[in-house]
C-alpha cells in the first residue's frame, strides 16, 4: 500500500513563491541586454524549482512486505523494517524531514548501526496510516 505526503500550506508557500522568483528572473532575464550572468542565475532558480516540484510528486511512504519504504525524490530512500519501530507519535515539528506538512508522525527506530534514529513523515490519512503500522509492526 502506497501512501502519498500530505501537502501543507507552508509547503504550498513555498512552491508559489518559488514560481514567482522564476517569473521575475524570467522578466529580468528578457528585459536585460547583458544575460549571460542573469542566465546563469535563472538556471540556478529552475534547478530549485526542479527539486521542488520532484519532491512534491515523489514524496511517498510504501507499506511493503517485511518493512516501511519511505521515499522523497533525490532526497531520502529508506527501507525501515517493522521489527525495528520502537514507537511512533503525532507532532507538530518544524524541522527538515521527509513530510511535506507540519501535520507529522515521528517515527522512531533502531538503524542497522543499532542506533536510535528518528524519521518525519506526513501521510494523507494519518489515522489509517498508524492502525496499518501498529498492526505489521507488532511491537507498537
Amino acid at each position: 500500500m502506497k501512501v502519498k505526503s500530505k501537502i501543507g500550506a507552508f509547503w504550498i508557500a513555498a512552491l508559489i513563491f518559488m514560481a514567482f522568483c522564476t517569473f521575475m528572473m524570467l522578466r529580468l532575464v528578457i528585459h536585460q541586454k547583458d544575460i549571460a550572468l542573469d542566465a546563469i542565475e535563472l538556471l540556478a532558480v529552475f534547478c530549485i524549482d526542479f527539486l521542488l516540484l520532484w519532491a512534491t510528486f515523489d514524496t511517498w511512504y510504501a507499506f511493503q512486505e517485511d518493512y516501511l519504504e519511505i521515499k522523497s525524490a533525490c532526497f531520502c530512500h529508506k527501507k525501515i523494517h517493522y521489527f525495528a519501530i520502537t514507537s511512533i507519535e503525532e507532532t507538530q515539528a518544524s524541522y527538515s524531514s521527509v513530510a511535506l506538512s507540519n501535520d507529522r508522525l515521528d517515527i522512531t527506530y533502531v538503524n542497522e548501526a543499532h542506533e536510535q534514529e528518528e524519521i518525519l513523515i506526513s501521510p494523507v490519512k494519518k489515522d489509517e496510516f498508524i492502525a496499518q503500522l501498529k498492526h505489521r509492526s507488532k511491537i507498537l
